[in-house]
């Protein structure tokens, strides 16, 4: 989205945020933001009135959990291994009810994953 939105001439539009918390124990993950320069400049400007927050040990434990990118891949890979069977349960119940008089229509997402 940043790239899309910087060429668009538009660099300053988009923030991102997000967070491991559901992907490891809900309400312990490390959060983050990306956005421009510019963007972030602004957004740490204005953290300086905030605190510490109390979690700091459960951040350790996603740090030494997760490690790098490969570690949260890895761990996002067997995420997918307990759930897609059930993503494809559900899309077969659709397909069956798709062509169902007065059922409303749909899509199948692509998603963004780098299987």
């Amino acid at each position: 989205m940043l790239t899309l939105a910087a060429e668009a001439g538009n660099p300053d539009r988009p923030f991102v945020f997000g967070s491991s918390s559901k992907i490891t124990l809900a309400g312990s993950g490390v959060a983050f933001l990306g956005g421009s320069a510019a963007n972030v400049d602004w957004w740490v400007a204005r953290l300086v009135a905030r605190n510490i927050g109390p979690d700091k040990v459960n951040h350790l434990r996603h740090a030494r959990f997760l490690r790098d990118a490969d570690g949260l891949a890895g761990h996002m890979r067997r995420h997918r291994e307990i759930i897609a069977p059930k993503f494809a349960v559900v899309q077969r119940v659709l397909a069956e009810f798709a062509d169902t008089p007065g059922c409303p229509g749909r899509t199948r997402p692509a998603g963004t994953s780098s299987r």
